[in-house]
């Protein structure tokens, strides 16, 4: 549970499962803005056309609708989206030989364990968790971690959102302490993530 909420204050995001599951107004809304770059930039790295990772994105978005009624037992809304976009793209790629015959899918997508696809699909996700805890930090610090990934110094933080210099690098601090605290065991890589886009 985050540490932004209360003991009794629900997850977000299990509600935002629920809403969608419910189909309440504008929850459809609500995971297509959260998921789709995360999705697109993962169909495109499969099929290496933006035209037509859009395609399959939107295409997976209006199956996972029509599924609706199907979900009872779905309990990561995510990781089903991207299951159903890696298939999807996989499907396309495969049936369109002609079009990607410069490159062999098997060079792209290894079956084995430790395949280059399932590498991509977990960044994929650990950039969306890490949005995801983002909206969940105080105000003050989640603009400064929305400037930061938009790849803003904490000098040109300051000067935006009028703080000192030292306030915006004690804030930032502080969201990646808490950041941090929420990794999965396994999830070094959204660390090194954070501090690859994050300037001193």
């Amino acid at each position: 549970m985050s540490s932004c909420m209360t003991p009794n204050q629900p997850d977000p995001w299990d509600e935002l499962l629920l809403s969608f599951k419910r189909n309440d107004p504008g929850a459809n809304r609500r995971v297509f803005d959260f998921y789709h770059k995360s999705l697109f930039n993962f169909a495109l790295k499969i099929t290496g056309s933006r035209e037509d990772a859009q395609d399959i994105v939107q295409d997976t978005f209006i199956k996972l609708i029509e599924g609706r009624s199907r979900m009872d037992d779905i309990e990561n809304l995510g990781g089903l989206l991207f299951t159903m976009t890696r298939n999807a793209a996989i499907n396309y790629v495969q049936r369109d030989k002609k079009k990607h015959s410069a490159r062999s899918i098997s060079d792209d997508i290894p079956t084995h364990d430790e395949n280059i696809l399932e590498k991509e699909m977990y960044r994929a996700w650990l950039l969306g968790e890490m949005h995801k805890e983002i909206e969940l930090l105080p105000v003050e610090e989640r603009a400064v971690m929305k400037l930061l990934l938009q790849r803003k110094s904490p000098a040109e933080i300051a000067v935006l959102l009028g703080r000192s210099p030292q306030t915006v690098r004690n804030q930032k601090t502080s969201a990646i302490n808490k950041l941090k605290g929420r990794l999965p065991k396994d999830g070094f890589l959204w660390i090194l993530l954070l501090l690859s886009i994050i300037k001193d």
